[in-house]
Order: C-alpha cells, then sequence, then structure tokens
C-alpha cells in the first residue's frame, strides 16, 4: 500500500467533523488526533485486497436496480438500500496498514455480504466441528414465475420447514424421537432461459439421519405441489469450512450464465440479470436468510472499539481506477487492484435490465 501525508477532505471541500488547525502564514494544516471505530481490515492480508473488484461490481449493480424498482414503484423505503449499497464505502480512512470506513450492510451489497458471511463462519464453525457425521442437505421445490416467488419462500419454504422442526422438538424432548438441530440459508436461483426462479434450502446437519428426515419430512409436506425426491440432495461433508461456506451464501447470484447447460464445460461470459435480482431481493425482504435450528450459539457481546489515531489518510474511490484513490494525490492509488478485461466486459456489455 502506498502512503502520503494526506491534507485530509477538507482540503477538497469536504466537511471534516474534527476540524483541521491551520497554522499561520499559510503552512500546512496540522493533523488533529482521529477518533477510529471498529478493528480496522487489515490490507495486508485476507479479502480486503479483492474489496475493489466487489466495492466495483456493487456500485454498478446498485445504480441499475435503482433504475428497475423505479420502474416498478417500489417504495422509496426499499429504494434507499439499494442507494446506500451504492454509496457503501465511498470515502475511507487508512491508519497503520488498516482499513476503516462506514458499511451499508444491504444485502446486495458483495462486500458487507462477503463480511457477513465471514462473521457467521466464525460464529458457527466451531460447533459444525463437534458433530460426528456432518452431511449437506439441498431442499427444494419446482421452479416458479416471479409473482409466486414471495408466497413461496414464506408459506413454503420459511413456515414450512420450521413446522418440520417443531413436529420434532416435543418428541425429542420426551426422549421419544430424535432432535433435529442445524444450520440453514434460504438461496434462490433465477434461469434466464425459462425465466423461472429456483428458490432452495442449503442445510448443514450433523449426521445422515437428521438429512434424510428432513428429506422425506420436506417430501411429505410439499406433495400438493409435486416437490419430487430427485430434486433433493445429500451428501457427507468432506471439508467443514467450504461446506459451511457453501451453506451460508448471500441469498442470490449476480452474475448467471444464461445457457449452462447448453453449453456445459465451455466457459462463457455470464450475465446480470438486473431485474430478476430485483424480484429475488424483494421476496427476501424481512426474510431470515441465515437460521440455527435444535442448538444454543453462546452469546458473545460485540464490545465498542476506538482509538485515537495520529497518522492517517483518507481516500475516495475512483470508478475509472477501480480503487481508493487519495484526496491529497489521485496518482496514489490504494491496493493497486485492475479490473479485468473479462469483469470489465461483461459490466459494460452483460446487463440486462429486462429479463425476469
Amino acid at each position: 500500500m502506498r502512503t502520503g501525508a494526506g491534507k485530509g477532505p477538507i482540503e477538497k471541500g469536504i466537511l471534516d467533523t474534527l476540524g483541521q488547525n491551520r497554522t499561520k502564514g499559510g503552512q500546512k494544516p496540522e493533523k488533529r488526533a482521529l477518533d477510529l471505530r471498529g478493528t480496522g481490515s487489515d490490507l495486508l492480508k485476507g479479502n480486503a485486497l479483492d474489496w475493489p473488484k466487489r466495492k466495483q461490481m456493487t456500485s454498478i449493480v446498485a445504480l441499475n436496480l435503482v433504475t428497475v424498482a423505479e420502474k416498478k414503484g417500489r417504495s422509496e423505503r426499499y429504494i434507499k438500500q439499494y442507494w446506500k449499497a451504492y454509496h457503501c464505502l465511498e470515502e475511507v480512512t487508512t491508519s497503520d496498514h488498516k482499513l476503516y470506513g462506514i458499511y451499508c450492510k444491504t444485502r446486495i451489497c458483495t462486500v458487507c455480504n462477503a463480511i457477513r458471511k465471514a462473521e457467521l463462519i466464525t460464529k458457527y464453525l466451531p460447533i459444525a466441528k463437534t458433530w460426528p457425521d456432518p452431511h449437506f442437505v439441498t431442499l427444494t421445490v419446482p421452479a416458479i414465475k416471479a409473482d409466486k416467488l414471495n408466497r413461496y419462500m414464506q408459506d413454503l419454504m420459511i413456515r414450512g420447514f420450521k413446522e418440520i422442526i417443531e413436529k420434532y422438538r416435543k418428541p425429542s424432548e420426551r426422549g421419544t424421537g430424535k432432535k433435529l438441530m442445524g444450520l440453514r440459508s434460504l438461496e434462490c436461483c433465477f434461469n434466464p432461459s425459462k425465466q423461472t426462479y429456483n428458490p432452495h434450502f442449503h442445510v448443514l446437519v450433523p449426521d445422515k439421519e437428521t438429512g434424510e428426515i428432513l428429506i422425506k419430512e420436506w417430501l411429505i409436506k410439499w406433495r400438493r405441489v409435486k416437490a419430487k425426491r430427485a430434486a433433493q440432495d445429500i451428501r457427507p461433508v468432506e471439508e467443514t469450512e467450504r461446506d459451511m461456506s457453501e451453506t451460508i451464501k448471500y441469498g442470490t447470484k449476480m452474475l448467471t450464465d444464461p445457457e449452462a447447460k447448453k453449453f456445459k464445460g465451455k466457459k462463457r461470459d455470464p450475465f446480470i440479470y438486473v431485474s430478476a435480482i430485483d424480484n429475488i431481493l424483494y421476496s427476501m425482504r424481512r426474510k431470515r436468510l441465515v437460521e440455527h435450528f435444535g442448538f444454543k450459539v453462546p452469546k458473545c457481546t460485540k464490545l465498542r472499539i476506538s482509538h485515537k489515531a495520529t497518522n492517517y489518510e483518507y481516500w475516495k474511490f475512483n470508478k475509472e481506477n477501480c480503487d481508493w484513490v487519495s484526496f491529497e494525490d489521485e496518482s496514489n492509488v490504494l491496493c493497486g487492484y485492475r479490473l479485468s478485461s473479462k469483469l470489465r466486459g461483461i459490466l459494460a456489455n452483460n446487463i440486462n435490465l429486462d429479463l425476469q
């Protein structure tokens, strides 16, 4: 990471709420200690170096989502989340090779989703590692059109899954039945060829028996919508952290190959179907995407951490550079990231606003 003295955003006409002292005779302003909250994200390791790509993708997709949502007549409150994602980490501060900023925490933001995913893995992985024979389960329903998406997610999937867990809870408390436990997440994919949606659960369970029970009860509960056994899946967990990462998804994929099956084995540039993404996110609003059941998680108190820093620099995101640039010198980039020509082409040419 390249660093410089940095004049701070006040020199560019942006208010620094801490203020800056100026010396007489037009000398360089003296920096006051800055109150930095949180632990910061390490720029020398981890996923922070991948954030410029995530930020660029989120900004472009969020702006298109605003256009689509306004056309559909979504509420201003709902559209506000897309604007929050667009502005997420527009300006950041660095100090001692760590990045500090204000995060939007929306579901469309790939930076915030990556952070949320890492936090959930840290939370649940120690518990999953104690399970004797963990299995990965997929529960799904037949493909549906957009107008049925919200009802299927709420009534058939979330409510139905809770009813299955509740059915086995009381017998297990009496010692006469199997106790069901695990970690489940709700995800939805879009099929552009058929213009249908496939909502499904990924579930991580401690043993094969639990997985088989879930599949059996799932098929019984949704036989009226003709859920098929062949569409459900169960397999042993080969690597716990990898499969937990597979379980904890963002809710929907941003990039979709329009003809993945037809051209199986061939690399093709995927598309971003903005209207379909909006339909999925709108149906997932006010729904908990990741939830554990049958076990308790030790409560962890989050401490408000802050410290004073005198060695810091301000940065703003530049979409042309696909990186944060210094307020003092825009030729000074933060991460040195370069957007690949393939991804640049997808973001420029493969965004579809109509198909849903």
